[in-house]
Protein backbone atom coordinates (compact mmCIF):
# COMPACT_ATOMS: atom_id res chain seq x y z
CA UNK A 1 0.00 0.00 0.00
CA UNK A 2 3.18 2.51 0.82
CA UNK A 3 4.63 1.71 -2.52
CA UNK A 4 1.77 2.31 -4.38
CA UNK A 5 1.55 5.44 -2.87
CA UNK A 6 4.61 6.92 -3.48
CA UNK A 7 4.81 4.98 -6.85
CA UNK A 8 1.28 7.51 -7.55
CA UNK A 9 2.90 10.49 -6.15
CA UNK A 10 6.50 9.83 -8.61
CA UNK A 11 4.20 9.59 -11.25
CA UNK A 12 2.47 12.50 -10.61
CA UNK A 13 5.01 15.03 -10.09
CA UNK A 14 6.91 13.58 -13.13
CA UNK A 15 3.77 13.85 -15.61
CA UNK A 16 3.09 17.39 -14.31
CA UNK A 17 6.85 18.52 -14.77
CA UNK A 18 6.74 17.20 -18.48
CA UNK A 19 3.60 18.54 -19.16
CA UNK A 20 4.84 22.09 -18.19
CA UNK A 21 3.16 22.40 -15.05
CA UNK A 22 5.91 23.49 -13.30
CA UNK A 23 7.16 27.02 -13.66
CA UNK A 24 10.57 27.21 -14.88
CA UNK A 25 13.13 29.68 -14.99
CA UNK A 26 14.19 31.71 -17.67
CA UNK A 27 16.27 34.67 -16.14
CA UNK A 28 17.18 36.38 -13.18
CA UNK A 29 17.16 40.01 -12.42
CA UNK A 30 18.73 42.12 -9.60
CA UNK A 31 16.93 45.71 -8.52
CA UNK A 32 19.26 47.43 -6.83
CA UNK A 33 17.47 50.32 -4.44
CA UNK A 34 18.28 52.25 -1.67
CA UNK A 35 16.90 50.39 1.37
CA UNK A 36 18.96 46.66 -0.68
CA UNK A 37 19.18 45.05 -3.00
CA UNK A 38 16.14 42.76 -5.19
CA UNK A 39 16.70 39.56 -6.64
CA UNK A 40 13.98 37.97 -8.87
CA UNK A 41 13.63 35.00 -11.06
CA UNK A 42 11.45 35.56 -14.33
CA UNK A 43 9.92 32.76 -15.97
CA UNK A 44 9.64 33.56 -19.57
CA UNK A 45 8.32 29.92 -20.27
CA UNK A 46 4.73 30.90 -19.13
CA UNK A 47 4.63 34.45 -19.97
CA UNK A 48 7.14 35.02 -23.03
CA UNK A 49 5.90 38.19 -23.74
CA UNK A 50 5.36 40.05 -21.29
CA UNK A 51 9.24 38.69 -19.36
CA UNK A 52 10.38 39.68 -23.03
CA UNK A 53 8.78 43.44 -23.29
CA UNK A 54 9.99 43.93 -19.68
CA UNK A 55 13.46 42.49 -20.10
CA UNK A 56 14.16 45.39 -23.08
CA UNK A 57 12.70 47.74 -20.54
CA UNK A 58 15.71 47.10 -18.46
CA UNK A 59 18.25 46.26 -21.06
CA UNK A 60 17.02 50.11 -22.16
CA UNK A 61 17.71 51.42 -18.32
CA UNK A 62 13.68 52.36 -18.52
CA UNK A 63 13.68 52.20 -14.51
CA UNK A 64 16.77 53.40 -14.15
CA UNK A 65 16.77 56.62 -11.34
CA UNK A 66 12.90 55.79 -10.79
CA UNK A 67 11.08 55.16 -7.41
CA UNK A 68 8.94 52.68 -5.95
CA UNK A 69 5.87 55.44 -5.49
CA UNK A 70 2.79 54.24 -4.15
CA UNK A 71 1.89 51.35 -1.26
CA UNK A 72 -1.34 49.84 -2.19
CA UNK A 73 -2.97 47.48 1.00
CA UNK A 74 -1.09 44.36 -0.33
CA UNK A 75 1.50 45.65 -2.83
CA UNK A 76 3.96 48.77 -4.17
CA UNK A 77 3.83 50.46 -7.31
CA UNK A 78 7.41 50.81 -9.13
CA UNK A 79 8.93 51.56 -12.54
CA UNK A 80 6.97 54.79 -12.83
CA UNK A 81 8.83 56.34 -16.04
CA UNK A 82 12.49 57.82 -15.11
CA UNK A 83 14.47 59.87 -17.33
CA UNK A 84 15.08 56.83 -19.63
CA UNK A 85 11.71 56.03 -20.21
CA UNK A 86 10.60 58.92 -22.36
CA UNK A 87 13.53 57.85 -25.30
CA UNK A 88 12.15 54.56 -24.70
CA UNK A 89 8.25 54.57 -24.80
CA UNK A 90 7.18 58.51 -24.84
CA UNK A 91 6.10 60.77 -21.86
CA UNK A 92 3.13 58.28 -20.89
CA UNK A 93 5.60 55.20 -20.31
CA UNK A 94 2.67 53.36 -21.65
CA UNK A 95 2.58 51.02 -25.15
CA UNK A 96 0.57 51.66 -27.72
CA UNK A 97 -2.54 49.55 -28.52
CA UNK A 98 -0.69 47.17 -31.03
CA UNK A 99 2.83 46.49 -29.10
CA UNK A 100 1.12 45.53 -26.17
CA UNK A 101 2.00 42.33 -24.85
CA UNK A 102 -1.41 40.24 -24.05
CA UNK A 103 -2.02 39.00 -20.50
CA UNK A 104 -0.19 36.50 -19.53
CA UNK A 105 -2.16 34.93 -16.37
CA UNK A 106 -0.30 31.51 -15.75
CA UNK A 107 1.59 32.47 -12.01
CA UNK A 108 -0.13 32.99 -9.31
CA UNK A 109 0.08 36.24 -7.51
CA UNK A 110 1.75 35.33 -3.95
CA UNK A 111 4.44 36.97 -1.68
CA UNK A 112 6.99 37.87 -3.52
CA UNK A 113 5.44 37.93 -6.85
CA UNK A 114 6.74 40.42 -10.03
CA UNK A 115 3.52 41.78 -11.88
CA UNK A 116 3.19 43.87 -14.51
CA UNK A 117 1.10 46.82 -14.74
CA UNK A 118 -1.68 47.53 -17.54
CA UNK A 119 -4.33 49.87 -17.79
CA UNK A 120 -7.75 48.81 -16.30
CA UNK A 121 -11.60 48.85 -17.31
CA UNK A 122 -13.42 48.98 -20.84
CA UNK A 123 -10.62 50.97 -22.67
CA UNK A 124 -8.15 47.86 -22.63
CA UNK A 125 -10.69 45.11 -22.61
CA UNK A 126 -7.63 42.54 -23.55
CA UNK A 127 -6.29 42.94 -20.45
CA UNK A 128 -2.72 43.45 -22.82
CA UNK A 129 0.20 44.69 -20.65
CA UNK A 130 0.21 48.59 -21.61
CA UNK A 131 2.45 50.19 -19.34
CA UNK A 132 6.24 50.03 -17.88
CA UNK A 133 5.04 50.00 -14.42
CA UNK A 134 4.88 46.91 -12.11
CA UNK A 135 4.61 45.84 -8.79
CA UNK A 136 5.61 43.41 -6.04
CA UNK A 137 3.04 41.53 -3.62
CA UNK A 138 3.29 41.90 -0.02
CA UNK A 139 0.88 38.99 0.70
CA UNK A 140 -1.17 36.72 -1.33
CA UNK A 141 -3.73 37.85 -3.88
CA UNK A 142 -5.47 35.02 -5.74
CA UNK A 143 -7.98 37.76 -6.92
CA UNK A 144 -5.84 39.61 -8.61
CA UNK A 145 -4.35 36.27 -10.89
CA UNK A 146 -6.31 36.61 -13.29
CA UNK A 147 -6.38 40.20 -14.02
CA UNK A 148 -2.34 41.23 -14.55
CA UNK A 149 0.16 39.86 -15.66
CA UNK A 150 3.17 38.22 -13.12
CA UNK A 151 6.32 37.16 -14.55
CA UNK A 152 8.48 36.04 -11.64
CA UNK A 153 9.07 36.05 -8.02
CA UNK A 154 11.33 37.12 -5.44
CA UNK A 155 14.13 35.06 -4.22
CA UNK A 156 15.64 37.84 -2.30
CA UNK A 157 15.34 41.04 -0.80
CA UNK A 158 12.51 40.32 0.06
CA UNK A 159 13.06 42.82 3.67
CA UNK A 160 14.36 45.63 1.40
CA UNK A 161 10.32 45.15 -0.26
CA UNK A 162 9.13 45.12 3.31
CA UNK A 163 11.23 48.45 4.47
CA UNK A 164 10.36 50.11 0.96
CA UNK A 165 6.32 49.54 1.82
CA UNK A 166 7.25 50.68 5.56
CA UNK A 167 8.60 54.20 3.70
CA UNK A 168 5.67 54.35 1.50
CA UNK A 169 3.08 54.44 4.38
CA UNK A 170 5.08 57.71 5.94
CA UNK A 171 3.75 60.82 4.57
CA UNK A 172 7.19 62.36 4.78
CA UNK A 173 8.82 59.82 2.19
CA UNK A 174 11.28 60.80 -0.03
CA UNK A 175 11.89 59.98 -3.26
CA UNK A 176 15.02 58.97 -2.23
CA UNK A 177 14.69 56.40 -0.06
CA UNK A 178 12.70 54.55 -2.27
CA UNK A 179 15.22 54.85 -5.89
CA UNK A 180 15.54 52.43 -7.68
CA UNK A 181 19.47 52.40 -8.60
CA UNK A 182 19.31 50.11 -11.33
CA UNK A 183 17.60 47.04 -12.51
CA UNK A 184 19.63 44.53 -14.67
CA UNK A 185 19.29 41.24 -16.30
CA UNK A 186 21.75 38.40 -14.72
CA UNK A 187 22.98 35.35 -16.05
CA UNK A 188 20.62 32.42 -15.05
Amino acid sequence: MMKSRILLKTIMLLALSCSGGVAQVTDVISIETAQGNIKVELHGKDCPQNVAAFKAFVRKQVYTGSAFHTRGPDYIFGGKPGPHAVKAMGESGNFSAQKAPPGEFTLEHRRGALIVARTAGSCNPDKRTNSTQFTISLEDSPTTSREYTAIGYVVEGMEAVDKIAAILNDSKAKAADTRIKRIKVLSK
